[in-house]
């Protein structure tokens, strides 16, 4: 029976309100012999049969390895997967031969358990509980203590008669280490790294030595270069440092060479773990006494060890674990001097949890309690928080909507910076928990941040000591991130390197709920979710905006006259990051009805340099009572040019009004090429049966017509192509602006495989007689 099968069923109970006092005996059968006991460095450490033990629960997080994995291949450590273990930390009064203060597994002692599954189901559970912080305490009577490494690994067996006991069930804190420990707030906190070597294993071939070690974790020889301790004093706000203990014989420079009596290539380490902590003790010219663990917790604040490669976890392959909360952390081979590794193990000591992305459990790569690369980063918004490093930097401005400021990195808190470093919003119902922001600027001691540099990133969790989640990102290049109730985007960014600390100016908007004017933007770029288009003026940008029931927002940029109509009140990306002084685009929210909207980007408020007059703006007096006077079978002069084959005659008026100097059109539809000619003049030139001539209203704004022309029952030529079975004239037009080369195209609605031409011209080939019906659709693509 797996050991936290056991546990899951005590808790159940213990949730049911119950204090649970267990028989086991109808529930198993259970034949043992004699008392059997071994001796460990001289000293007889007897199986002990029918006793009563004390335990506190411990979690343990294992990184487990794929068989083959190589480090040198894979320094992101992506290749790992994690899995949590619960174990029995026994109290010292209850081993009064040498072994207290260590942990157990928890098993029962028959394997064919029928309720094990039923067992298994509650597992999730239990770690829930220890992911809200709860402490728990158990008194185990009738049990069996197996400490016969040489038969099969330590453990606690629950026999027929065995009752337990949950004592209590507390609220862990961030600063309760395993062993009664407290975390007090000191900034210094002693370590010691304990190199084993064994009878069949050592570190010749991975290179490791006592020395390589020191440097690793402390800096011993080069403190500018990345250790571990320097990686923590830098992301912790200098609040948090290891001191290389010099504590205890044999230690040099926080380091112990312990060479273990003992062979461990290929064995589980809960045969040896507990042996390896008695030799420790012994190295160390201390006294075990009957709580050797207690002995070395109460002497350093936190005790490394690094195991030669080859030993196994549950008979697996693995790479490093460590109690969470508590002192201990354990490598198996080359990992222990792996900068991330060292840094995600120490943080399970310091109850962090693991920082998620979706459904993968390290996918938080900006994180060291996600994927934990041998590069620089720190820490998310969340884990920030919860750690209270920054808690004079941080701001909850849940109940302070609308937010419009700055948001400083925590990577430049050493320089002058007057604002926050993190923020929390209170998520909605569908969410719970909270959001964290941080601006996650990649330099420094953050410069190798796995994904997401230099943007603001956007984390959830509903409890800072269970797992955190990477719901995603806002910067100059992409806002408008929307979630749990809320639109974020980024304004502007100050990242100079200068002599005040690098920051993102940010507006955070209830959805549906904007109280102010945003839209008013220097430099920003609406979406074309509705359309896109080159070469217009501002005036007809506007006028797309207003005549689209679905537009909320556009954009104009003033070098190729580019006009995004979107359906969203938000920006959705910048022109430049570099280039602040000059206005190369506005943004413009149609949907407010303040001066700023109604301006149209001619005007900013005052807070912003004044936008440089363009020709564009609409200027002068609006005639609104202007009627254009249409005169049939008339046309126009076309000394500013004639365009062939446009739709209709609202494309020739656009083609007129967006045309400078035009002030009269004719469209033609008669003529098989459908002419439209374009004149500076207001005079009539010249009869023609068919033609259609107007002024132009020159108070109205104009857009330039669709490019793609029409023609009913029109040829095209086939010189790109052509392509059978396509279903509709859309499809084919389509298919031509896929195409390279095609000008113009005809779909065939009267073939049966419905055929579609692909033309180099821009002119149909011929009129096809269809006897009043339609056989085919001409369209042109400029």
């Amino acid at each position: 029976m797996k050991p936290l099968n056991l546990i899951v069923f005590l808790l159940f109970n213990y949730l049911s309100g119950r204090v649970l006092a267990y028989d086991f005996s109808s529930l198993l059968t259970y034949q043992y012999g004699n008392s059997l006991s071994t001796y460990q460095y001289g000293t007889p450490l007897h199986n002990r049969f029918n006793v009563t033990v004390h335990c506190t629960v411990e979690v343990i997080e294992v990184l487990y390895a794929p068989d083959g994995f190589d480090e040198d291949n894979d320094p992101d450590l992506s290749q790992l997967r994690s899995e949590s273990e619960i174990l029995c930390a026994t109290k010292a009064s209850d081993e009064t031969d040498g072994s207290g203060g260590m942990t157990y597994p928890l098993v029962l002692s028959d394997d064919n358990y029928d309720a094990e599954d039923k067992l298994g189901q509650l597992t999730s559970e239990v770690l829930s509980l220890h992911d809200q912080g709860l402490r728990l305490s158990l008194t185990i009577t009738h049990a069996n203590h197996i400490r016969s490494h040489d038969m099969d690994d330590d453990r606690i067996e629950l026999t027929p008669e065995s009752q337990t006991t949950i004592e209590s069930s507390t609220r862990r804190k961030l600063e309760e280490f395993s062993f009664g420990e407290k975390f007090t707030e000191k900034s210094n906190r002693t370590m010691l790294v304990v190199l084993v070597t064994a009878t069949d294993s050592n570190w010749t071939e991975a290179g490791v030595t006592s020395a390589s070690l020191s440097q690793s974790y402390f800096g011993t020889a080069n403190n500018t270069v990345k250790n571990m301790n320097k990686q923590y004093s830098d992301c912790s706000n200098k609040q948090l440092t290891f001191v290389a203990s010099t504590t205890g014989d044999g230690v040099v420079n926080g380091v112990l060479d312990l060479a273990f009596d003992g062979n461990l290539n290929g064995t589980n380490h809960t045969q040896f773990s507990n042996d390896v902590i008695v030799a420790t003790v012994t190295a160390l010219g201390m006294t075990a006494g009957s709580d050797p663990g207690g002995v070395l917790s109460s002497t350093y604040d936190h005790v490394v060890f690094c195991y030669p490669a080859g030993t196994l976890k549950s008979g697996k392959s693995w790479f490093a674990y460590a109690h969470k909360p508590g002192s201990s952390s354990y490598y198996n081979g080359g990992g222990c001097e792996n900068l991330g590794g060292q840094v995600h193990e120490i943080g399970h000591n310091l109850d962090l949890h693991h920082s998620s992305q979706d459904t993968a459990e390290y996918g938080d790569t900006t994180c060291q309690m996600g994927i934990s690369s041998n590069s620089l980063k720190c820490f998310n918004g969340a884990k920030n928080w919860y750690t209270g490093w920054f808690e004079n930097e941080q701001a909850d401005i849940s109940q302070e909507l609308p937010f419009e400021g700055n948001l400083y990195t925590y990577v430049d808190l050493a320089k002058p910076h007057a604002g926050p470093m993190l923020l929390r919003l209170k998520a909605d119902a569908n969410l719970g928990g909270f959001l964290y922001l941080e601006y996650n600027r990649q330099k420094d001691h953050n410069a190798g941040t796995g994904e997401l540099g230099d943007t603001v990133t956007i984390v959830h969790t509903d409890n800072l000591q269970g797992t955190s989640y990477l719901k995603g990102s806002v910067s100059l290049y992409k806002p408008g991130f929307e979630i749990s109730g809320y639109v974020f985007y980024a304004c502007s960014v100050n990242a100079n390197e200068g002599a005040s600390a690098d920051y993102v100016t940010m507006s955070i908007f209830e959805s549906g709920g904007l109280t102010e004017c945003p839209q008013c933007r220097k430099n920003y770029i609406a979406c074309h979710g509705s359309s896109s288009q080159s070469g217009v003026t501002f005036g007809a940008c506007k006028a797309r905006c207003e005549v689209n029931s679905s537009c909320k927002s556009f954009s104009y940029k003033y070098d190729d006259q580019s006009c995004n109509i979107c359906e969203k009140q938000y920006p959705d990306s910048h022109v430049s990051d570099t280039v602040e002084s000059e206005v190369l685009a506005v943004f413009i929210d149609m949907t407010q009805t303040s001066p700023c909207a109604q301006s149209y980007g001619c005007d900013f408020n005052p807070a912003d340099p004044a936008l440089p007059a363009k020709s564009s703006c609409p200027t002068g007096t609006i005639e609104p009572n202007f009627v254009p006077t249409v005169t049939e079978n008339r046309e126009a002069c076309s000394n500013l040019g004639a365009l062939e084959f446009l739709a209709s005659f609202e494309d020739c008026r656009d083609a007129c009004g967006t045309t400078s100097g035009c002030e009269a059109f004719s469209f033609d539809s008669s003529a098989f090429n459908v002419m439209c000619n374009m004149c500076n003049s207001t005079e009539l030139y010249s009869e023609l049966s068919g033609a259609t001539w107007s002024d132009l209203d020159l108070t109205e704004t104009y857009y330039d017509p669709d490019m793609v022309s029409y023609r009913k029952n029109a040829e095209s030529c086939h010189s790109a192509g052509h392509r059978d079975f396509v279903v509709s004239y859309d499809d084919c037009k389509q298919l031509c602006s896929d195409q390279s080369g095609c000008l113009s195209f005809a779909w065939y609605s009267s073939l049966w495989y419905g055929r579609c031409h692909f033309c180099d011209q821009l002119v149909p080939t011929a009129e096809l007689a269809c006897d009043g019906g339609t056989c085919s659709e001409w369209g042109r693509i400029i």
